[in-house]
């Protein structure tokens, strides 16, 4: 039941911010909320274009690029860019937490959830500026990764054997 009102929440907010900047309403804008909505992690145009492939529903890049950007703009998904990473990640707004770890070796990204940093940034309270939002990166190597380096460190190095 909460996922369909929460897909009627952001199809009222699409709506609602259409008609306020005088955009169409068009038939390929509610095709993407669509699939945006059934991801429950990040998600990347690729993963878009792939969905609306399996959907028999085509589309450009350029308009699905067009349509994440006026999503954005409609705080409806962020934008997550990854320094180093292939491509942008977006996540619509109150699936996921605000703090991300990517591990810069195979790319993966993971959301915590940190009580004691929501808690801190909560209470912050900055001069003549109001935070609607935020987010934490924080960049390092994955348990997978660190694992398969430790091990080939290992093969390489040489045994000591005891001398007698």
């Amino acid at each position: 039941m909460s996922e369909v009102l929460n897909k009627q929440f952001f199809v009222r907010k699409l709506d609602q911010f259409l008609a306020s900047g005088n955009f169409r309403r068009t038939p390929e804008r509610y095709k993407v909320l669509d699939v945006v909505l059934g991801f429950s992690k990040h998600f990347s145009v690729a993963d878009i274009q792939a969905k609306l492939q399996q959907d028999n529903f085509y589309l450009s890049l350029a308009t699905i690029y067009n349509t994440l950007r006026l999503f954005v703009r409609a705080n409806i998904i962020k934008s997550i860019d990854f320094e180093g990473a292939d491509s942008t990640q977006y996540v619509v707004n109150g699936i996921t937490s605000n703090v991300y770890l990517y591990c810069t070796t195979c790319g993966k990204i993971k959301d915590v959830r940190d009580t004691d940093f929501i808690t801190f940034m909560n209470t912050r309270k900055y001069t003549a500026f109001k935070a609607d939002h935020y987010s934490l990166l924080v960049y390092g190597t994955c348990n997978t990764c660190a694992r398969k380096r430790n091990n080939s460190i290992n093969k390489k190095s040489p045994t000591k054997k005891s001398l007698k």
